[in-house]
């Protein structure tokens, strides 16, 4: 095991050397194949892997700020267009960061969210909206996008700390959540099974009718009835 590690260190030591003397690559050669697969690979290691750490929540704050959970999860990024497979993540709403956990579990590191191009997690595609990168008129942040067809759906996590003052003094992470129907590229926030009527006047009697047939409803579980009700728009174009 030391004579491999000691061959892999030396030969990228005459691999650096060899380079600076000879710029031109020769795709023939089996080691030094593997030695730029594997700074490739490093390097990208490295990209993620460097950054910010996380300051830790006090004790004292009741609840969590996370998506879903406080626990890492697996998922998937991808990164400056490189995609990571089975990487731990968690998305800080309060801080408004996608965290990633290093592979020796000592760091919660706060990924650049210029760098990301997606996460999956939580069976959501997580992006970052930046508003001067595009013409979306939202806030900063991240937001899930529901798996529709041709209408996208945003959705936007919330999290605010609550303090109560009483005896004593507590506080609380508040989740919240908001909906955007897109019609076109505006984003439409929605609150209520109206909101979407109101986007499609010419369907809005056989979307009441839809509605009242299958139960669903935005109070009751708002994904579920955006998911459906984006799907039967497009049946009645």
């Amino acid at each position: 095991m030391k004579r491999r590690l000691f061959f892999i260190l030396f030969s990228l030591v005459i691999y650096s050397v060899r380079s600076q003397e000879q710029p031109e690559t020769n795709v023939n050669d089996p080691l030094q194949v593997i030695i730029e697969n594997y700074l490739e690979k490093a390097h990208s290691l490295v990209t993620i892997y460097s950054g910010k750490e996380q300051i830790k929540y006090p004790a004292y704050i009741i609840g969590h700020p996370y998506l879903k959970s406080d626990s890492y999860e697996d998922g998937w990024l991808s990164y400056e267009g490189i995609l990571y497979p089975h990487v731990r993540l968690r998305l800080d709403l309060y801080q408004n960061e996608l965290i990633i956990h290093s592979p020796d579990t000592r760091f919660n590191i706060i990924l650049d969210p210029d760098k990301i191009d997606y996460a999956n997690l939580h069976n959501y595609k997580i992006i970052y909206h930046n508003r001067t990168k595009s013409n979306i008129p939202l806030s900063n942040g991240y937001y899930l996008e529901l798996p529709t067809g041709t209408y996208k759906i945003w959705r936007q996590s919330v999290c605010n700390l609550k303090e109560t003052v009483s005896d004593n003094i507590t506080y609380e992470f508040i989740h919240k959540d908001k909906y955007y129907f897109f019609k076109g590229d505006y984003p439409y926030q929605v609150k209520g099974n109206n909101s979407v009527l109101k986007l499609f006047p010419s369907m809005k009697k056989e979307l009441k009718h839809y509605i009242k047939q299958s139960g669903y409803s935005f109070k009751k579980d708002p994904e579920d009835f955006l998911l459906h009700i984006s799907r039967q728009i497009e049946i009645l174009e």
